[in-house]
């Protein structure tokens, strides 16, 4: 047994209920009933408690890790992720034509700096410096004729104190499975105020952005400048408080390297990712980006248990079923049928996300159960828009124009 299989029976320790250990005896070669968890209906009593002023909803750790949340997918593969950024730099280096690149790379599915982007999806670009003649000047110079229908421009918009963020949830509504949206640039819909420095306020825009990138499950990225003092911590260089760094989920932040101005590092910070430094060349004819060290990263760990699991399945197995009990037994693993459940429901988005096996918790006919289902490559872009589309929409109403 490795040290992390250790460490997770070790801390897994909880008594086990009685029906986690029933029927190891499943075999999941057989088809076998399985019904995924439900949400309880809600106690009346809970909800009039909730309706009372003061009331705070919590959750014990026993309850966080009973949990499996919904995979979340990566724009870009390593690079980006679902939440909010921004994309810091100095004036004219050249900020909008990499957002431009990364906009037209994600609609594509084609890799966008050396990252891959998993599939092609709706991209939304607020260009809210720029005419639509510059845009298509723009474009063409970058992409030439190769045109794709799956990205958007718009070069008005309403201020975040407006209708903003409902225009953007109109426009989800009507491009269902767009996962990024960029803004150029936060300053062009934020409303003049007599006090541009103010924390609260910086703070305030971006969280209620945040909101809606969060429950949106999209990438939402705003195009800002860095201001001209030098500093050693380049996220202190954002031009206003530290109210929008705070609020946002990382940064992209781009300058010079040396004294070409064709030659830039982009460093970036991400809550849900490692940091890394990028450098980049910029073609001066054509304006696009390539990346220059391209030297592949360290990879990245595998997790012991998960490459256990990914045995079980295959084109000919792609769906396995049973107790948390008989997946132990199938791994050869020293574990707890309860501490195997956490680490499942803790790790299930990592299982998705690197192994392309959902997981699923319910009941079988005979006890509480598991159902692990491998998504093969060619089915894998129809499963992530399917997935999306059970989440909770935006209902059939009528679009603001």
């Amino acid at each position: 047994m490795n040290e992390t299989e250790k460490e997770i029976t070790t801390a897994g320790n909880a008594s086990v209920g009685a029906e986690a250990e029933q029927s190891s005896s499943i075999n999941n070669n057989s088809i076998i009933e399985f019904t995924p968890d439900v949400k309880p209906f809600p106690d009346q009593r809970l909800i009039q408690l909730k309706m009372q002023p003061g009331y705070i909803e919590t959750k014990t750790m026993r309850q966080l890790y009973d949990q499996a949340f919904e995979p979340r997918f990566q724009t870009i593969d390593g690079l980006l992720c679902p939440g909010l950024y921004l994309f810091v730099g100095e004036p004219k280096i050249g900020k909008s034509f990499c957002m431009l690149q990364m906009a037209y790379k994600v609609s594509r599915g084609e890799p966008f700096l050396g990252f891959d982007v998993p599939s092609p999806s709706p991209v939304l670009y607020l260009a809210l410096e720029d005419t639509e003649e510059r845009l298509q000047e723009r474009l063409f110079r970058m992409f030439g004729t190769k045109v794709t229908d799956n990205l958007h421009f718009a070069i008005r918009a309403d201020k975040i104190d407006d209708q903003l963020i409902e225009q953007l949830k109109n426009f989800m509504w009507q491009c269902p499975g767009t996962r990024l949206i960029i803004i150029d640039t936060l300053q062009k819909t934020r409303k003049v105020t007599a006090n541009p420095c103010n924390y609260s306020a910086d703070y305030e825009v971006i969280g209620r952005l945040k909101t809606f990138a969060d429950e949106s499950k999209v990438s939402l990225i705003l195009v800002h400048h860095m201001r001209k003092q030098e500093s050693s911590n380049k996220t202190e260089m954002i031009s206003g408080t530290n109210g929008l760094y705070g609020a946002s989920d990382g940064a992209f932040l781009m300058y010079k390297k040396g004294s070409s101005d064709n030659e830039l590092v982009i460093d970036v910070e991400c809550r849900d990712l490692p940091p890394q430094s990028i450098r980049v060349n910029r073609d001066p004819v054509s304006l696009v980006y390539s990346r220059v060290d391209e030297t592949a990263a360290d990879p990245k760990p595998k997790d012991p248990i998960f490459e256990k699991v990914s045995t079980l399945l295959s084109v000919e197995h792609p769906v396995w079923v049973g107790t948390a009990t008989k997946l132990i037994a199938d791994l050869g693993i020293d574990m707890k049928p309860n501490s195997l459940s956490y680490y499942l429901n803790v790790r299930s988005r990592m299982l998705y996300s690197d192994y392309r096996i959902r997981y699923e918790k319910g009941r079988t006919s005979q006890a509480r159960g598991i159902r692990l289902t491998w998504i093969p490559p060619e089915e894998r872009h129809d499963a992530d828009d399917d997935n999306d589309a059970n989440d909770d929409d935006y209902g059939n109403r009528e679009v603001s124009v």
